[in-house]
């Protein structure tokens, strides 16, 4: 999304990522498959993604599996 001044000048870019596109990319980008992630942990790699961004390297699709792997990690580590 662009936001613009009074003018029309485009001033600021927003880009969003929500828990759907989580669980796209931890299904494989195949929506016939079950959700693989919790609510939670979608939420826990979104918010992965805020703290660890990396401006010269942004927010892709790549990124997004790092961290989505660091959460499965996590939960396997604790289960076991």
């Amino acid at each position: 999304m662009i936001k613009r001044d009074k003018e029309g000048n485009a001033i600021t870019l927003l880009s969003e990522w929500c828990a759907e596109d989580i669980q796209w990319c931890a299904k494989g980008f195949d929506n016939s498959k079950e959700d693989i992630l919790t609510a939670k942990e979608c939420g826990e790699v979104l918010e992965l993604l805020e703290r660890k961004h990396d401006c010269t390297i942004g927010i892709n699709w790549d990124v997004i599996d790092c961290h989505i792997k660091d959460v499965k990690e996590k939960y396997e580590t604790q289960s076991n």
